[in-house]
């Protein structure tokens, strides 16, 4: 019968990335990981970390691309108010927002009017919601 001698370095290599990837809650790739060590100052190649981690059996989670639906049906519970006639007589009588680009919590997100088109402000230009909304109200003779 034939003994292999342990080897005390693999050993500590495997213990490492095996640390790092659990330290990462599973996103962490051969190279992700390869860094880590090589900022910890353990010198090693991604391949070496590649193969560590298949004998490890790790696979990282990384999310994939997001899948965007496109509704098949009108969602009650949001009234359409223009019945898709979207001709309008005067400014500001009818607004709408593109449901891409809105978030406005920090950044992106517009408003158009539907009378000249025009966007009477794009929260991009790192204006706060608060302000914009004042500016609005100027803007449209709102006190």
């Amino acid at each position: 019968m034939y003994h292999r001698s342990l080897d005390v370095e693999r050993v500590v290599l495997r213990a490492d990335v095996n640390r790092i990837f659990r330290k990462s809650r599973s996103s962490a790739g051969n190279r992700m990981i390869t860094t880590m060590l090589n900022n910890e100052d353990v010198l090693i190649r991604r391949f070496k970390v590649r193969r560590l981690m298949s004998e490890l059996g790790l696979i990282c989670k990384q999310p994939g691309p997001h899948a965007y639906k496109q509704a098949t049906v009108e969602i009650p519970d949001i009234p359409n108010r223009l019945n898709r006639e979207f001709g309008v007589s005067r400014p500001d009588q009818a607004w709408c927002g593109d449901i891409t680009y809105i978030w406005a919590g920090q950044k992106w997100s517009y408003l158009m009017d539907y009378f000249n088109r025009q966007r009477p402000h794009t929260f991009n230009d790192g204006m706060s919601p608060v302000v914009a909304e004042e500016k609005l109200k100027r803007l449209s003779g709102i006190s």
